[in-house]
C-alpha cells in the first residue's frame, strides 16, 4: 500500500511540475526581441518566441500583423493533455511570408510531438509553406496556405511511421505547386495537401482548389482520413491514394469549374485515384474505403491506374458515391486498368453508386474478375458501357437539382426510384451525417 501511494504521489508531482512549468508569451510584429514576452511587452519574431517554448503546455500567441521570417518548431515537446500551442491571438490573423527566405520550408515543424500550430496565413513559400517533418501527435489546423512554389501542407519523415498521428483540418490552401504553372518544366509533381510515409494521419474540413499539382495525397502510407473536404480545380488528381493502406475516403465534395487553367493533358484531373508507383519503399493499395463522395465535372469520376508498380486493388470498397458528367470521353465516368496477371484485382465490392453520364457518352472502362458491381444507377451515358450487376437501376435518380453547384443538389428527392434500392456496407451514415437504416438508397444521400 505504501507502494502504491509513493507510485501516485510521483504522479502527481510530476503532473504539477508539468503544469506549473507552463508559460505563456505572445508575439507582436511592433514589439522587440528585448522585451520580455508578455502581452503588454512582446517580442518581435516568431523565430525569437518559439525558442522560449520549452515545456508540455507552453504557449505562444502571435499577433496579427505581417513576419517575413521562417519559423521552425523543431524538437518540441508536449503531452497529449498539455501540447505546445503556437496560434493567432484572440481571433487575430498573423501572416508568415516567406519572400527572401531562401530555399527553406515557410513553417517546419521537426522532430516534434503533440504540437498544435493555428490560425495563420502562410503566404509566398519559395517551397513547401508547411511541413511536418520526423513529428507525431501534431495538428494543424485554420491556417490560409495562399502561394508556395512547393506543397501547401504537408507530413512525412525519413523513415516509415516517423511521422504519425497528424491531423490537418478547416485549413484554406489555394495557389500551390507554382513550378507546374503552364509552362514550367516541372522537376517533381508535388501536392497542395498530403503525408508521404506517415500513418494515422486524417484530412479534414480542408478547401484545397486552384492548385498546379494534386488535391490531397497519402502516399507510401497507412490509416489515412480523408473526410468532409472540398476540392476543386486543382491540376492533377484531387484526391490520390497512391500505395495506401487502410485508408478511408468519405464525404467528400469535388468537382471542376472548367477553368482550363488547371486541365492536363488538355482535361480536367479525375475526382479519386488510386495507384501504386514505384518508390524506394513499396506499400500496394489495399484495404481502401471510398463511400460518399459527390464528384462531378471531372475528367473521370473515379480510376486506378496500374502505374509502374502496379499490383491490381484488394479488399477494396466504391459505394455510395454520387458521380456526375465526367469530361473524358474516352475512359468514361470509373476507369479501372487491368492486364497482367500482377495487376489482378481481388475482394473488390462496387455497389451503391450513382453514375448520372453526359448522353452519348461512356459509363465505363473496367474489368470483371475480382470485382462485385451491383445496385448500382447508370444514367444518361452510351448505351451497353455501364458494368451491369444485380439489383441496377438504369432510369433517371432524379436529383434535386442535377448540374448545381453544391452538394445538396445531388440528394434525392422523393420520388426518386434509387430511394431504398441499395444494399448494406460499410457507409453506415451519407455525406450529411444521417444514419441508414431500414432499406438504403443508392447514392451519397440516405433519404
Amino acid at each position: 500500500m505504501r507502494a502504491m501511494r509513493s507510485v501516485l504521489l510521483t504522479i502527481l508531482l510530476t503532473f504539477f511540475a508539468s503544469a506549473a512549468g507552463a508559460a505563456t508569451y505572445y508575439v507582436d510584429d511592433s514589439g522587440s526581441n528585448s522585451n520580455p514576452g508578455t502581452l503588454a511587452s512582446p517580442f518581435r519574431t516568431i523565430t525569437y518566441g518559439l525558442t522560449f517554448l520549452t515545456n508540455p503546455g507552453d504557449t505562444l500567441y502571435v499577433r496579427g500583423g505581417t513576419y517575413n521570417e521562417r519559423a521552425v518548431i523543431w524538437n518540441k515537446n508536449g503531452t497529449s493533455s498539455a501540447p505546445i500551442y503556437v496560434g493567432g491571438y484572440n481571433g487575430e490573423l498573423p501572416v508568415i511570408d516567406g519572400t527572401g527566405i531562401g530555399p527553406h520550408s515557410t513553417v517546419s515543424i521537426n522532430s516534434s510531438s503533440y504540437v498544435v500550430f493555428d490560425g495563420f496565413k502562410v503566404q509566398n513559400a519559395p517551397q513547401t509553406a508547411i511541413l511536418m517533418w520526423n513529428a507525431h501527435n501534431i495538428t494543424v489546423k485554420y491556417c490560409t496556405v495562399q502561394t508556395a512554389v512547393n506543397a501547401g501542407i504537408h507530413a512525412g519523415g525519413d523513415t516509415v511511421n516517423a511521422a504519425h498521428d497528424i491531423v490537418i483540418r478547416n485549413n484554406t490552401v489555394r495557389d500551390t505547386v507554382r513550378e507546374n504553372i503552364p509552362g514550367a518544366n516541372p522537376s517533381s509533381w508535388a501536392q497542395a495537401v498530403s503525408c508521404v510515409m506517415a500513418n494515422n494521419v486524417t484530412f479534414k474540413d480542408n478547401y484545397v482548389y486552384e492548385n498546379y499539382g494534386e488535391g490531397i495525397d497519402c502516399i507510401i502510407s497507412d490509416n489515412c482520413t480523408i473526410t468532409n473536404n472540398k476540392l476543386w480545380d486543382n491540376k492533377g488528381s484531387q484526391i490520390y491514394l497512391d500505395n495506401a493502406q487502410h485508408s478511408l475516403v468519405d464525404s467528400n465534395y469535388i468537382y471542376n469549374t472548367g477553368d482550363s487553367e488547371y486541365f492536363r493533358d488538355g482535361l480536367p484531373s479525375p475526382g479519386i485515384t488510386v495507384a501504386n508507383e514505384t518508390y524506394s519503399v513499396q506499400n500496394p493499395a489495399t484495404n481502401l474505403t471510398i463511400t460518399n463522395n459527390i464528384v462531378h465535372r471531372t475528367g473521370v469520376g473515379f480510376v486506378y491506374y496500374n502505374s509502374q508498380y502496379g499490383g491490381g486493388m484488394h479488399y477494396t470498397l466504391i459505394a455510395n458515391n454520387t458521380f456526375y458528367q465526367t469530361a473524358n470521353t474516352t475512359t468514361g465516368m470509373i476507369y479501372i486498368e487491368d492486364g497482367a496477371s500482377t495487376n489482378v484485382h481481388t475482394t473488390t465490392t462496387i455497389e451503391n453508386n450513382i453514375f448520372f453520364q453526359q448522353s452519348g457518352v461512356r459509363y465505363a472502362r473496367a474489368p470483371t474478375v475480382g470485382i462485385t458491381w451491383r445496385t448500382n444507377n447508370w444514367y444518361n451515358g452510351t448505351s451497353g458501357t455501364q458494368i451491369t450487376g444485380v439489383g441496377d437501376v438504369t432510369s433517371n435518380p432524379l436529383l434535386s437539382n442535377a448540374g448545381g453547384w453544391s452538394a445538396s443538389d445531388y440528394q434525392l428527392t422523393s420520388t426518386s426510384p434509387l430511394v431504398s434500392a441499395g444494399t448494406t456496407n460499410a457507409a453506415t451514415k451519407d455525406y450529411w451525417g444521417t444514419t441508414r437504416s431500414g432499406s438504403w438508397s443508392i447514392g451519397a444521400h440516405e433519404y
